[in-house]
């Protein structure tokens, strides 16, 4: 009889942040484990400012630099996507390998869920180096702004 062997736990957001953190030289505060929760309990890609918004009000008297940076520790310790998209800069969590297309004319943003595409681009090899994730950003116009600008151009 073979003894099965448990699944080592996955560690948890938090932990991940504080062993980047501490790996990484940066001090572990209240506030960036505030901002971790904050932005992973996001539905939807979210911007710096936006996040700023919601946390006004807060227990923490926060700057949008705080913010920021927070942000950017996420990106590096992994919890945390970017995506430059044409209006801003936005985070998401999720999958290492996400297609967005953007609306250039309102800003809408939407995640495809194309595992064809997915699977074409991480099958792209680059010598000399170990890709860990991506995100590709189509830009192009939603029906919704079609609809309008076909209105308007009397098409």
């Amino acid at each position: 009889m073979k003894n099965k062997v448990a699944p080592t736990p996955r560690p948890s957001a938090r932990e991940i942040f504080c062993s980047y953190l501490k790996q990484n030289g940066h001090r572990q505060t209240q506030e960036r484990f505030f901002i971790m929760d904050n932005a992973l309990a996001q539905k939807a890609p979210f911007s710096a400012k936006e996040l700023h918004e919601v946390l006004l009000g807060a227990y923490f008297t926060l700057s949008p630099a705080t913010i920021y940076n927070t942000l950017e520790l996420l990106c590096r310790a992994g919890l945390l996507m970017r995506s430059n998209c044409i209006n801003s800069c936005r985070y998401y969590s999720g999958d290492a390998g996400t297609t967005w297309v953007e609306c250039r004319h309102c800003g809408k943003l939407q995640r495809v869920k194309d595992r064809s595409l997915t699977d074409a681009i991480s099958t792209i090899a680059v010598r000399g180096f170990t890709a860990g994730a991506f995100n590709v950003s189509i830009t192009g116009v939603c029906s919704a702004c079609a609809r309008k600008l076909k209105a308007k151009n009397g098409i």
